[in-house]
């Protein structure tokens, strides 16, 4: 019996983001946090296992990784993006847990106005940084602080 692996030997694609999103919730949350909370929640797993799954040491069913994605507010495929890509790619799930730059306190969302409302736009800068381009969701920045307010996704304006 063969068994499936990706190019540089891991068992499942999707390990590496379910470590950077866990790493990346806020609260904090630890691998045995997180393995209660999926275990709470319907998917009975341990740490030792989560903590496999997340070094690519164990596969991953269709149904754990379902449970995964919707303890993050996410869809399933996103968990199967390249981490070269981490989450720069894919539209905002409402009421995501995990930090990205959207939550940053040095992220600035850049905005159209369209018929006297302002509507964000899939990009923004980072002033700590520089006047560097970043799009929303990137959840792997060095600079990452958390934002004290959050951005609102419309805002009305005067004409």
């Amino acid at each position: 019996m063969s068994t499936n692996k990706t190019e540089d030997g891991k068992l499942n694609l999707c390990g590496s983001q379910i470590a950077l999103l866990r790493r990346r919730m806020v609260p904090k949350t630890t691998p045995a946090a997180f393995a209660k909370k999926l275990s709470q929640n319907g998917l009975p797993i341990h740490e030792k296992e989560l903590k496999e799954i997340e070094a690519g040491q164990r596969a991953v069913t269709d149904i754990e990784l379902k449970a995964i994605a919707d303890q993050f507010d996410i869809f399933a495929d996103t968990l199967l993006i390249d981490s070269k890509d981490t989450f720069s790619r894919i539209a905002p799930v409402p009421g995501n847990r995990f930090a990205c730059c959207a939550d940053c306190r040095y992220f600035l969302q850049h905005y159209i106005k369209d018929n006297g409302v302002l509507t964000a736009v899939n990009c923004g800068h980072c002033i700590y940084a520089g006047a560097r381009r970043k799009l929303p969701l990137n959840a792997d920045c060095p600079y990452f602080e958390a934002a004290e307010v959050k951005q609102t996704e419309m805002l009305q304006v005067n004409p």
